[in-house]
């Protein structure tokens, strides 16, 4: 295609008229480029059942359409976030996206906006590289094809099906979950997993900031030791006496031991409100008993405060997980505060699992100066920067700021509280060492509610390159909780200093 009629084509899928020298937004960029990739290719009309996740794409409008083709090409992610459509974009920022379908493109300038002659002129390289792309079931034909192909798979398939005694245990969808499940284990990857329906919900529920139970956080570092990590202000757990660092050893009939996972843990604790749950547990090596009736736990993800005193307000906003439409909330509580000319920012990342990485990017554009590069994330067949973009109200990047941490915060809190400390002068992490997870997953929905979250990626800071998974975030002020006192040490110096 020449440049002349491509031009006139790209022209064509706009609503509004573009010409060849005008700055593009991201909206007019992503019709022009998706309509370019996926001119030429034979896309199959199961394209039509994927359901962008994104909030604001209007449902069976052209832009929906073409960006469910281009999910189906896997040329641009599916995730559930607001696009910042109208924002103009640069060179940089343009490529990142293109980087995605064809891994060998150069990143552009980062501080030029695109046009509409550059995105011809990107077109036409494009479509001279002649890259193939190989659909999806295509690829690894090989090992695709060894389950179903292994006699040893079919043997112990035949011999259950024909010789085990317990006809009841032979459910199909069960043997399914089960040897997907294990297939996912044997890979020892933590954060890959496998969720029939039932407990799909109850993953989706948590990490919607919803759910039922006791209302506390549990970890299980060594397998056995199942330790509450805090409670949930005002939950049951907490009404109760029960404390972080108090082990539950047993629950209800049910002994916790190294044979018990912490997914099989927490759903004995869990379900459903109104039902009475009762707990056996350690505390400094004494055996206690308390019985809790489960609710409904509604923890809002993100709260702010106000301290007043005699010097200029100190303002805290607690961020306790990085979910859907958080960033935007994160804006206007930053809105609100500007009236307040906080003397202190603390930020209270404990206890924090971590959430949408897109969402913190949002957020990370209020501390990282515009058009500068927040996170590289590295797949094992590209590597995407995530840039920052102006922000509605004043950007953070020279106030006194702390950032609360401990061990439970992990993944998009410590790309957080790591792309702050490059960038704030002086910001400090107060607290205990983080948990040191890097990776970046994926989650996969599927027709009969199951899900499977999987490792694609790893995370790294900007600045300085670092990848701190499996290793952690030491704190600048290293300060411990004294369980039991009522008493927030953490809060209570970063208040102070």
């Amino acid at each position: 295609m020449k440049k002349i009629s491509l031009l006139l084509f790209l022209l064509c899928v706009f609503i509004t008229p573009v010409f060849a020298d005008s700055s593009l937004t991201l909206e007019q960029f992503l019709r022009g480029y998706f309509s370019v990739i996926t001119q030429n290719v034979a896309i199959p009309n199961s394209y039509t059942s994927i359901v962008p996740k994104f909030t604001n794409i209007p449902v069976k409008s052209s832009l929906y359409t073409l960006f469910q083709k281009a999910i189906y090409l896997d040329a641009f992610p599916n995730a559930k976030m607001e696009l910042p459509l109208r924002k103009n974009i640069t060179e940089s920022q343009a490529t990142t996206i293109i980087r995605r379908y064809f891994p060998n493109i150069t990143i552009g300038d980062q501080n030029k906006l695109i046009t509409m002659d550059w995105l011809v002129k990107t077109s036409l390289s494009l479509q001279n590289m002649q890259i193939q792309q190989i659909p999806i079931f295509a690829q690894n034909a090989t090992s695709n094809d060894f389950l179903s192909q292994s006699e040893l798979y079919k043997d112990v398939l035949d011999k259950l099906h024909t010789k085990y005694y317990f006809q009841s245990g032979l459910n199909q969808t069960g043997l399914l979950y089960g040897a997907i499940q294990g297939m996912v284990k044997w890979l020892n990857d933590p954060y890959t997993s496998f969720f029939p329906p039932v407990e799909a919900n109850q993953f989706e529920d948590q990490i919607q900031g919803e759910f039922f139970g006791i209302g506390a956080y549990v970890d299980m570092e060594q397998a056995g030791i199942f330790t509450i990590t805090a409670t949930i202000e005002g939950s049951p757990a907490q009404k109760v006496g029960l404390l972080a660092q108090d082990r539950i050893v047993q629950v209800d009939d049910h002994i916790i031991d190294e044979k018990v996972s912490l997914n099989q843990a927490v759903q004995r604790v869990k379900w459903p409100a109104g039902t009475v749950v009762s707990l056996k547990y350690l505390r400094a090596w004494k055996l206690l008993t308390t019985k809790v009736t489960r609710a409904k736990i509604v923890v809002p993800n993100i709260e702010s405060k106000v301290y007043t005193g005699e010097k200029n307000p100190v303002c805290l906003i607690s961020l306790r997980l990085f979910d859907t439409h958080i960033a935007r909330d994160f804006s206007k509580i930053l809105g609100t505060l500007s009236s307040q000319h906080c003397s202190k920012y603390i930020f209270d990342l404990r206890n924090n699992p971590g959430g949408s990485l897109e969402e913190v990017a949002d957020m990370l554009d209020y501390f990282v100066p515009s058009k500068s590069p927040i996170v590289a994330i590295k797949s094992r067949t590209d590597e995407q920067v995530l840039f920052a973009w102006p922000t509605a109200y004043p950007k953070l990047t020279g106030e006194n700021i702390r950032i609360l941490m401990n061990k439970g915060s992990a993944s998009a809190s410590e790309i957080f509280a790591g792309v702050v400390r490059e960038y704030v002068p002086g910001s400090l992490l107060v607290g205990t060492q983080s948990y040191g997870k890097w990776s970046v997953q994926n989650l996969e929905s599927y027709d009969d509610g199951s899900l499977l979250k999987y490792t694609v990626a790893k995370r790294y800071t900007w600045k300085k390159d670092v990848n701190i998974d499996g290793i952690w975030f030491t704190p600048d002020v290293k300060i411990d909780d004294v369980v039991g006192t009522g008493k927030d040490a953490i809060l209570d110096w970063a208040l102070r200093n």
